[in-house]
């Protein structure tokens, strides 16, 4: 049964990342490349290794792939204007700054988050009735 699981996660993994390489439309990109790290991350359980199943389903298709898609938004010129000037915004503070991006305290990081999304929010609906 073991080797039944092994093949399908292996043989999806490699079709996964062949089409992470060949298709052309960087959205789909991203979603080929989140189902190779879950199947990735599937091989992991296999070898009980779940602590690395953790790690790779958290740490890259959790915030590799958040990263990457905020990136495409902020290129994207048909996704609302209010959501891609909060993400300019976020992103051009936080490359301003000289300390790491985030800090070790989850709940400072959402805020921060949070206070940029609000502050454009109130920009645009100031702007709007002026």
């Amino acid at each position: 049964m073991v080797l039944v699981f092994f093949a399908y996660f292996a043989l999806a993994s490699i079709a996964a990342g062949v089409l992470t390489v060949a298709l052309r439309h960087p959205v789909h990109c991203g979603l080929a490349l989140l189902a190779l790290l879950v199947h990735v991350s599937g091989l992991f359980i296999l070898l009980n290794a779940e602590f690395l199943w953790a790690v790779q389903i958290i740490v890259y298709a959790g915030a590799i792939l958040v990263l990457y898609h905020l990136r495409q938004i902020q290129q994207h010129e048909t996704f609302p204007l209010l959501i891609r000037q909060a993400v300019m915004r976020l992103s051009t503070k936080i490359t301003q700054r000289d300390t790491a991006p985030f800090s070790s305290d989850p709940i400072a990081d959402a805020r921060l988050i949070i206070d940029h999304l609000n502050s454009t929010y109130r920009n645009r609906a100031r702007h709007a009735y002026e």
